[in-house]
């Protein structure tokens, strides 16, 4: 009976943690960063509901190895293959320029039928010149994961028990605001971003140790007479996705990108609806990833697309942020996420 409704509890303390730090901050005015870290890292620890079937576990035998060819050159390195937080499908904007610089911490929480999840999520934002420019810094510094026997076979890892900590990639780019509240024209923004190589977890497909990039053009633009409402605002994105990937003959997957939403401003709360994704190609291509194997077995997973919804309560110095995300398509995982954002500048 414990052992059906653990993952229920584990949830549900994440979720208390993280509304108990985020208030209490509000409350007293402070932040207080190193005791809701460490709250946040005892939910990451708990024990997740994953048991191991008693399978004789062999990877020789799981892709009939040839003796020769490097265990790495088996993985399917693409999002529908590897952990959530290694080629997430890019935060969609709004086509603005935020204002204020700010802090941002999350507790998240991802749920697929063969792996659980929980990480914690940081990022930094800060615009120059009159919110005409901005970068940006964000890592998933820590992440805890438990894969079933299932999972670890489908992605073919070399782990028996695939399972514990890894430390996710730092991910930076610039985003400049190309126009601005033109009358008959939407606002549009540019971003760069590239994934560096610091993650890891590569034996048990947590992150792609490969580079990656992307560019968005984001366009976005406000309603004007909905009186039920502070702002109404659509927007949408097209843009390029690449990484690296392991295959002799398509060393990187490019992929264009995609989205569409909508901002609702209500009494300080604002409301995002969501809908974004890329497209790879090699999974047109029917490419077998190691051509030698007697197990054969072909590249897929490159096109992810999610469904997000975003819920942001908006004080003087803080905002307290909830997310949900469904995957619709190459993206086996609901992800939940709990946090604050902190502007130390205003």
């Amino acid at each position: 009976m414990f052992k059906k409704y653990k993952q229920v509890f584990s949830t549900c303390f994440f979720f208390i943690t993280d509304f108990t730090i985020a208030f209490f901050m509000l409350k007293k005015k402070h932040i207080r960063v190193k005791a809701g870290i460490a709250l946040i890292i005892v939910m990451l620890i708990l024990p997740s509901t994953h048991t191991y079937s008693q399978d004789d576990f062999s990877w020789n035998d799981l892709v009939a190895w040839n003796g020769v060819t490097h265990w790495t050159n088996y993985l399917i390195v693409s999002p529908g293959y590897f952990g959530p937080n290694a080629l997430p499908v890019p935060e969609l904007k709004n086509g603005q320029i935020k204002k204020d610089a700010f802090f941002e911490f999350l507790g998240e929480s991802h749920f697929s039928p063969g792996d659980k999840t929980y990480n914690l999520f940081f990022r930094y934002y800060h615009p120059f010149a009159n919110s005409r420019i901005a970068v940006e810094f964000s890592m998933v510094p820590i992440e805890y994961y438990k894969l079933s026997s299932e999972t670890r076979d489908k992605r073919k890892l070399r782990n028996s028990r695939p399972k514990g900590f890894a430390v996710g990639d730092l991910v930076f780019g610039t985003t400049i605001q190309l126009t601005k509240d033109k009358e008959k024209f939407p606002d549009l923004t540019l971003e760069m971003f590239c994934k560096t190589t610091s993650g890891g977890g590569l034996a048990d497909a947590r992150f792609t140790d490969h580079p990656a990039y992307y560019f968005n053009l984001n366009f976005g633009k406000d309603i004007s007479g909905l009186q039920k409402f502070d702002k109404f605002r659509w927007y949408a994105s097209v843009g390029f996705y690449n990484w690296q990937t392991n295959l002799d003959d398509y060393l990187q997957n490019d992929a264009p990108g995609f989205g569409i939403g909508f901002e609702i401003d209500k009494n300080n709360f604002e409301v995002h609806n969501q809908i974004c994704g890329y497209y790879g190609y090699i999974s047109f291509k029917n490419e077998a990833v190691v051509k030698v194997s007697e197990k054969s077995y072909v590249y897929k997973g490159d096109q992810p697309i999610v469904y997000r919804f975003q819920l942001l309560k908006k004080y003087q110095k803080f905002n307290i942020k909830f997310s949900y995300q469904k995957g619709l398509h190459d993206f086996a995982y609901n992800s939940v996420s709990l946090g604050f954002q902190y502007m130390p500048l205003k």
